[in-house]
């Protein structure tokens, strides 16, 4: 079971880096492929691709601050833990 997750997981990585916009940086702008899994899941797997990448999973709905950073990644997740809406870099 767990040889079948990680399978998942990086054919999710594999999808997430072929069809993401490049920021400066190297990583990419968005995450539209961590739509809908575990806000665990996502960050793992951003780390695992970008480890110089700051990765915070935070409530949907909750304050953050406004600053812009190309360095940094938000994961909003829903009551259940799920990725609610795409994760972007700033």
């Amino acid at each position: 079971m767990k040889s079948l997750f990680l399978s998942c997981l990086l054919l999710l990585a594999l999808a997430l880096a072929a069809h993401a916009a490049p920021a400066k940086s190297g990583a990419p702008r968005s995450f539209a492929s961590c739509a809908g899994i575990s806000g665990k899941a996502c960050a793992e797997i951003i780390r695992a691709f970008y480890p110089d990448m700051e990765v915070s999973i935070v409530r949907d709905g909750a304050p953050v601050t406004a600053d812009y950073r190309e360095d940094r990644v938000r994961v909003y997740v829903d009551q259940a833990g799920k990725v609610a809406g795409t994760p972007r870099t700033g």
